[in-house]
């Protein structure tokens, strides 16, 4: 019997596998391609301006989800209760969440002595309202194994984005193809997963059903908050302290070091995260299956950082051109941390 259960999660984890790096991979190219083309055509200090942005944007977006998504996952049964409480619990976090950004932008303009930080903060503002729509459609896509279904939802919303972004760089708004581009690619893709999926929510809010999720779902917002405090500081002090050039030179380097470890890690976590929620009362199998796949990222990603960091300059120069030359400090940097 056993030998059965092991076999039948290989097999759920080999599916996820093989669709999960789908997903990523299609939306690793399409955004790949679209930042080496924004980056040719736009100036470095409009990646800066929008990198000090989101540095407010993305922490106070932390609250959108917080975690319940991965509860939704991890639950081992969930009902039509559980997921409209959590689906109602992120409509309301979005909306605050999007009337804080829009009535602090001027104190975050003032905070980095810059004005035009006012209207780019509050055009963001409403990136946790877009992201707060679809949390739990995607994850209830992700448990449920629909992964074709979630590629469709972010490659056609990443491809709308690219040419929102394109366009709007080719017609010199500068740092606005970045916003709008962002904003398109969240709302596209909030459409998209309600279209595909099967789900929608009742007119309900359970206070234990939130609980129980949450007793869950609040250790993943605790991390994810000192994670990106941690990711994010350097980007609030330099873009304090130093122009938005040079932030910009910094967040390209910073970013593009980044993308190895974030696609790899968006597979493994998406492929394995719902087998080991399936496996959480097997102590054994959970530590052999963590220890396993922990040891095949390691083998991994040590070669290619390394290649990373002694190829640094042609890389940056080789895809974003000579102009974007300063980042290759950065991008070593980032391969050898």
């Amino acid at each position: 019997m056993k030998n059965e259960s092991s076999e039948y999660y290989k097999s759920k984890a080999t599916y996820s596998i093989k669709w999960n790096s789908i997903l990523s991979f299609s939306n690793f190219l399409v955004s790949f391609v679209v930042s080496i083309v924004l980056a040719r055509l736009l100036d470095p200090k409009d990646f800066g301006l929008i990198a000090m942005t989101t540095v407010f944007v993305s922490i106070i977006s932390l609250f959108v989800d917080a975690g319940t998504g991965s509860g939704v996952i991890q639950k081992k049964e969930i009902n039509q209760t559980d997921l409209s409480t959590v689906f109602f619990y992120n409509l309301f976090i979005g909306f605050l969440a999007a009337v804080i950004l829009f009535v602090s932008a001027p104190a975050i303009a003032l905070f980095y002595e810059d004005d035009r930080l006012v209207s780019l903060v509050r055009t963001l503002s409403l990136s946790p309202l877009l992201t707060s729509l679809s949390v739990v459609q995607k994850n209830v896509m992700n448990r449920t194994l629909e992964l074709k279904k979630r590629i469709i939802a972010q490659v056609i919303g990443q491809v709308a984005a690219a040419i929102v972004g394109i366009s709007l760089a080719l017609l010199n708004y500068g740092v606005w193809a970045l916003v709008f581009s962002s904003l398109c690619s969240l709302a596209i893709s909030s459409i998209l997963y309600w279209v595909q999926g099967k789900w929608m929510p009742s007119w309900v809010f359970n206070r234990d059903s939130f609980n129980e999720i949450w007793s869950f779902s609040k250790n993943i917002l605790y991390g994810n908050i000192i994670s990106q405090f941690a990711q994010k500081m350097d980007i609030l002090l330099i873009g304090k302290f130093v122009n938005p050039a040079v932030l910009g030179f910094y967040q390209k380097g910073r970013s593009l070091g980044q993308i190895p470890a974030n696609q790899i890690g968006v597979i493994l976590t998406r492929s394995y995260f719902p087998i080991l929620s399936r496996l959480q009362h097997d102590l054994e199998d959970f530590r052999k299956y963590y220890l396993s796949q922990s040891t095949r990222i390691f083998l991994i990603t040590f070669p290619l950082f390394t290649a990373i960091s002694l190829l640094s300059e042609n890389i940056i120069v080789f895809l974003y051109g000579a102009k974007w030359l300063p980042s290759a400090p950065f991008l070593a940097l980032t391969g050898i941390v």
